[in-house]
């Protein structure tokens, strides 16, 4: 027997003291189990392969960082190797791929059903996380033609039946896999869930309509249709689900009928076919044979899809919505069907069909039947919403409200965002393109007809997306079908870790938060289509009428102040306008200081003008929303009330000064945004642009064109990703030697300085020169030759840096030429060394030193570890690392470098979304707080109204969520620097061999 040697005891002794993290131990319940089965897994690679203990222990240890419950992970690791007939080469996979142990540690961690599913059979854990299998989105057909090809190789019935369990439990666990890992989004894992369902009925319906052959000698006397409704019929099935279906069946046909044998035949031809069709109408089977074969073969593929075997089940099926429901016979003749929608369905069935799609069987018999249904489900006599219908849905939503654990069921969850959409599209029953059974769809056309404002669709997507995220996770667990919260802690940190949340109170946050977003939209929509009905605007709001400001608030939209009471006639307008006041301004995330603004912009502006705007749906609505979110911005309206006349009629900028230009134009660009038209990379280059005209007209005003003379803008200017209030960073060039040239320069430079300014307070446009060579010590104005000289010979990589966000805005074309050709050759010279990066992180050192004042204790969004700048170094750190990378902003730069670096894909991808969050809170410090600061502020009360805004409930979770991002994003540009220093030194051992 051969004996471990030395070393190799010396490592047994110490894997079997090691331990995981701290970290790691602390989501652990049980450390010490966890701790004996870390180095129960350890040892046991040691034994079985050569050198591998080590490399599984790093590896291990990153990877139980990332999953949500490293305990299960741990467990279900320890029992997939024991279970294995060859552990050493699921070790070897591992090791091999070290993907392959992150992935499966993150399904066992999420779904026992997963895990169990795992450890029973190592050819799925080869086949799911070994090959490219989760990437792959197969089509409908491709679906089809996999569950065909799985039955092709059996003669028995029981034999193909098992075969197609087992090929939709692959299925499953390929769809359930990438999801949880995230591989696909939930609008591709619901279709592909779908597909498979309807893969499974048309191989089932098969099955059945052979077996019926068999069985009478005959083929059948009936063609059926199977039509699937529900989630379903909008192809968004979830896992474990019942699918709800009813069937249609209507007589084989013999032979074409005359009148289509009519249409492409000779007239010769036409007698002989005429004839034939009447002999076989003779000869055709009876009604009751037809109905009968139907009803066999409907009830034969139900004990088909509902049986069981050692291989399991295929689908839960509920015929529950079939005329009749329960009572009504399992299927029903295409005119029996249409006959009875059209004497007897019930309101709520007209909203059922809403859904409804043909998924197998006779694809043209359904579709005839779904046709000729349509003007039951989409009547033409009559675009409102009944009443009897609204009070149908309200006590079928309200039903089961109580049942605050159900993200289904409850109040501002799923069902109530589905009802809500489907009563939009039957009051707007005449407009084809809301017609489509999926969800996610009708929002997209609710919102393509103007029926949801752009913030509604994207807060409805969002929401939808997030509890149908909630809901798989819920059954993943044990694949079943439910969909209620855990009521225990444990089960509840399961799900939320699941979901990305550290902790389940930060899950329940953003819960109510969705919750309440979905209450109003929704309750809005009810409301909007009952006052449609009424003729009259009686919207409900759930802003606390009982608050004593929100009273006084109201009393003086109505009647004036004191000081300036409104006519008998604009009390009238006001008193008729409240209602769509209060509705809108539930819209915002900050009713009451909505309200309040819109209050005071009627006192300040003029009292008819105002009143004239607010009358205007679209104009009130971006006003309440611009006193919510920027009461900064409003307060410029209220001096120049016309300027909304400009942004929604539009304006000719050759016609408007500078000052003017630059107010429509950044009200116009910050509706967009807070409107959801557009986000905060769009606004940061529109007030870049506005910035360019204003500098450009600047020159042509100033500038004689004979003389070469160039601006260069830096920094956030430079990259396009200016707020209101930031300065512009930018060197002025020119390009000769001559002394009187050179004086000639710095008076351009300061003349360029003073009409930025403009004649208002705060200016219009600071510009800041320090980034030039030398600083605040040398000329305003630099010679192209003295820069570029510069550069050569001392400029610092700070410097060289800074050009990463360098952009020419105006000046002399040959002069920008040779500007832009000068930057590209110094990006070009010089490689990034591992010097360079120790320098760059320094450097961000001491601007988080520098950072550092009395405030220490507040969150500085910009130098503090994980802000601002942390994303735009590590953007810069890749530009200056692959030339591939194009100079410019850090958004963009972090886009391509996902797509450049896959190794980095998922932190420069974290980063981006880090970076433009911060911005778009650094936008909102300024103009809803009115402050320069990057500090959260201190007062309890603005750090509420800033959390609002940022749709984050309360200043404490602004606080704790901001705080866990900035870690975030401190890992992930430490992440970064660490990959590209690795990069630098692979490539110097490459070129030294």
């Amino acid at each position: 027997m051969i004996q471990p040697s030395h070393t190799e005891k010396r490592l047994l002794a110490r894997l079997k003291e090691a331990r995981p993290a701290d970290s790691i131990l602390a989501r652990c319940e049980d450390e010490d189990r966890c701790v004996r089965l870390y180095r129960d897994i350890l040892v046991r690679a040691a034994q079985t392969i050569d050198r591998a203990a080590l490399t599984l222990e790093t590896r291990l240890e990153q990877a139980l960082q990332q999953v949500p419950l490293p305990e299960r992970a741990l467990v279900h690791l320890h029992r997939f190797l024991e279970a294995s007939l060859s552990p050493a080469r699921i070790l070897e996979h591992i090791l091999r791929t070290p993907r392959l142990l992150t992935d499966f540690l993150l399904l066992s961690s999420s779904s026992l059903w997963l895990a169990d599913a795992l450890v029973r059979d190592a050819g799925l854990f080869r086949w799911l996380l070994a090959t490219d299998v989760l990437e792959q989105a197969p089509s409908d057909t491709e679906i089809l033609a996999g569950a065909r090809s799985a039955l092709v190789r059996f003669d028995r019935s029981e034999l193909r039946m098992n075969a197609l369990r087992r090929y939709q439990r692959r299925q499953l666990l390929r769809i359930a896999s990438a999801d949880i890992l995230q591989k696909k989004p939930l609008t591709v894992v619901v279709r592909e869930l779908s597909d498979l369902a309807d893969a499974v009925l048309v191989c089932a319906l098969d099955e059945a309509v052979t077996l019926h052959g068999q069985r009478r000698g005959r083929p059948p006397a009936a063609r059926i249709a199977v039509i699937a409704l529900g989630k379903l019929g909008g192809r968004e099935l979830n896992y474990s689900s019942d699918i709800d279906i009813m069937f249609v069946y209507d007589r084989m046909p013999a032979v074409e009928t005359h009148r289509e044998a009519d249409a492409r035949c000779e007239p010769a031809d036409r007698r002989a076919i005429a004839d034939e069709a009447e002999d076989a109408a003779q000869l055709a089977p009876p009604d009751t044979v037809v109905s009968d074969d139907a009803v066999t073969i409907v009830k034969e593929l139900l004990r088909l899809l509902t049986g069981s075997s050692s291989e399991g089940m295929l689908y839960r099926t509920d015929l529950r919505l079939r005329p009749d429901g329960a009572a009504g016979a399992p299927a029903l003749s295409l005119d029996a069907t249409v006959t009875y929608y059209e004497r007897r369905g019930a309101l709520w069935e007209r909203q059922m069909l809403l859904r409804s799609r043909t998924c197998a069987g006779d694809r043209i018999l359904g579709e005839m039947l779904l046709r000729r249904l349509e003007p039951f489900v989409y009547p033409r006599g009559t675009r409102r919403l009944p009443s009897e219908l609204l009070v149908n849905i309200h006590t079928r939503l309200s039903g089961r409200w109580h049942d605050e654990r159900n993200v289904k069921h409850m109040r501002g969850g799923i069902r109530h965002i589905e009802f809500s959409l489907q009563a939009i599209q039957m009051v707007h029953a005449q407009l084809v393109s809301l017609r489509t059974p999926s969800t996610l769809e009708s929002i997209s056309a609710c919102a393509a007809r103007g029926l949801l404002q752009p913030e509604e669709e994207a807060l409805l997507r969002d929401a939808y997306v997030f509890l149908r995220r909630v809901e798989h996770a819920l059954q993943l667990e044990q694949f079943e079908q439910t969909h209620t919260l855990p009521g225990n802690d444990t089960g509840m940190l399961r799900v939320s870790r699941t979901l990305g949340f550290e902790t389940h109170a930060m899950f329940h946050r953003r819960l109510r938060r969705t919750r309440s977003s979905v209450e109003r939209i929704c309750d809005g929509i009810l409301a909007a289509e009952t006052d449609d009905n009424r003729g009259e605007v009686q919207p409900s709001s759930p802003i606390p009428t009982d608050d004593p400001r929100l009273r006084t608030i109201l009393r003086d939209l109505v009647d004036g102040r004191e000081d300036a009471r409104r006519s008998s006639n604009d009390r009238r307008r006001m008193d008729t306008l409240l209602p769509a006041l209060l509705a809108d301004a539930s819209a915002t995330p900050l009713p009451v200081e909505a309200l309040a603004g819109i209050e005071q912009f009627t006192y300040s502006a003029a009292p008819a003008g105002a009143l004239s705007y607010i009358e205007h749906q679209q104009t009130r609505q971006f006003l309440l929303h611009l006193a919510a979110c920027a009461p900064v911005a409003l307060r410029r309206l209220e001096r120049d009330p016309l300027l909304l006349e400009l942004v929604f009629s539009g304006w000719d900028e050759q016609h408007l000064n500078d000052a003017r230009l630059y107010d429509v134009s950044f009200v116009s660009a910050l509706a967009t945004l807070i409107l959801g038209d557009s986000d905060i990379d769009a606004f940061g280059r529109a007030i870049s642009e506005i910035a360019d005209t204003v500098l450009r007209r600047t020159l042509l005003r100033l500038h004689d064109a004979s003389f070469p003379f160039a601006v260069l803008a830096l920094g956030k200017y430079g990259s396009a990703e200016l707020i209101p209030g930031s300065d512009l960073d930018v060197i002025f060039l020119y390009d000769t030697n001559d002394d009187a040239d050179h004086e000639r320069a710095q008076k351009y430079g300061r003349a360029v300085i003073r009409e930025m300014r403009g004649d208002r307070v705060p200016p219009l446009f600071e510009c800041d020169t320090r980034l030039r060579p030398e600083g605040r010590s040398a000329p305003l104005a630099v010679s192209i030759t003295a820069w570029q000289r510069y550069f050569q010979e001392r400029a610092s990589l700070w410097e060289r840096q800074s050009l990463l966000r360098s952009r020419l805005v105006a000046g002399d074309a040959g002069l920008m030429a040779r500007i832009s050709k000068a930057i590209h050759a110094q990006r070009m010279t010089r490689t990034l060394t591992a010097d360079d990066l120790a320098e760059i992180r320094a450097m961000r050192l001491r601007m988080e030193a520098d950072g550092m004042t009395r405030q220490a204790s507040r969150i500085d969004i910009k130098r503090a570890p994980g802000g601002l700048i942390d994303a735009e170094f590590a953007a810069q750190v890749l530009q200056l690392h692959a030339a591939a990378l194009p100079a410019g902003g850090t958004s963009p730069a972090l886009s391509q470098a996902a797509r450049l670096f896959p190794s980095l894909s998922d932190a420069v991808t974290r980063l981006r979304h880090h970076h433009c969050r911060l911005r778009l809170l650094q936008l909102f410090l300024r103009l809803l707080l009115d402050t320069p600061s990057n500090h959260l502020p201190p007062e309890k009360e603005r750090s509420h109204r800033l959390a609002a805004v940022m749709g984050i409930e309360g200043s404490e979770g602004l606080t704790e969520e901001l705080s866990m991002e900035m870690r975030q994003a401190r890992i992930d540009f430490d992440f970064v620097f660490e990959t590209v220093s690795s990069m630098c030194a692979s490539q110097r051992a490459g070129s030294n061999p």
